[in-house]
């Protein structure tokens, strides 16, 4: 399945499945940092205090919104029982909780350092050269919270190595289908921003980005998603009878109509 038919896939999909895909949406980082923004220009300092602890207890909520995007884009089944299945167990939460500090920290570990030479004269290239270097890496990651989610695997450091490796070869294409998707909603955004601006912060344009924002990031989420489930097959299907017999994942196969409670996420 090339790019254009996962775009049409994942429209096509939103307009079928609309309040599940929003819902999903909702979850995503994207819509969680625009509405923690929204929350720090309100509160000032306090949101300061409130912001960390926040974020790191939304992180296991998106990657249950992630999980939940399986079954939705493989077999068009609606299985929310899957979006607030990483807060418990207390050790399924700290591996959701390291998926998302690992890249955090990553990126602190290269964007400080470059943050220091662009400050100083002659460095700008070096400083270039490591941003790209940074995207290079976090692109070779992107299936990372996939892989988690959907049970494949349990630890999030194995997840991260997986994908690594399987993205070998596939970043051109990564890199088109995320330019075509991102780049309406950047150029939207921004320009309902610099609207708010030039009219000291008039309401309905802060109102009008809120809105684009939560019916699209739903649709962008889908899309990227389904590129990377699309990655994911075609790189198991060769190997899939080889493997099959030896994984154990902790969610049941989606492929399959299994009820909750055969699976772990059916356990209290």
């Amino acid at each position: 399945m090339d790019n254009q038919e996962i775009r049409a896939k994942a429209r096509a999909l939103y307009g079928k499945y609309f309040a599940a895909v929003f819902l999903i949406g909702l979850c995503s980082d994207n819509v969680q940092s625009f509405l923690l923004d929204v929350f720090e220009a309100y509160l000032g300092e306090l949101s300061m205090v409130l912001y960390l602890p926040i974020q790191l207890l939304l992180i296991p909520l998106t990657v249950g919104g992630i999980g939940c995007i399986e079954p939705l884009w493989t077999s068009e089944q609606v299985r929310f029982e899957r979006l607030f299945a990483f807060y418990a167990p207390v050790s399924r939460f700290g591996q959701s909780i390291l998926l998302g500090i690992i890249p955090i920290l990553a990126g602190l570990l290269t964007l400080v350092p470059g943050m220091l030479l662009a400050a100083l004269r002659g460095y700008i290239l070096i400083f270039l050269l490591l941003m790209i270097a940074t995207l290079w890496f976090f692109m070779r990651l992107v299936m990372a919270a996939m892989l988690f989610a959907s049970g494949r695997y349990t630890k999030a450091l194995d997840a991260f190595t997986a994908s690594y490796q399987k993205m070998r070869g596939r970043l051109f294409d990564l890199l088109a289908m995320t330019v075509i998707i991102l780049l309406p909603q950047v150029i939207i955004t921004k320009l309902l921003q610099a609207l708010s601006e030039q009219n000291n912060g008039l309401w309905i344009f802060t109102a009008l980005e809120l809105a684009f924002t939560l019916l699209y990031v739903p649709y962008s989420t889908l899309a990227t998603q389904g590129w990377v489930l699309e990655q994911i097959k075609d790189s198991e299907q060769p190997q899939e009878s080889e493997n099959k017999p030896n994984q154990r994942p902790f969610l049941p196969d989606m492929k399959k109509e299994v009820e909750p409670s055969s699976g772990e996420f059916g356990k209290r």
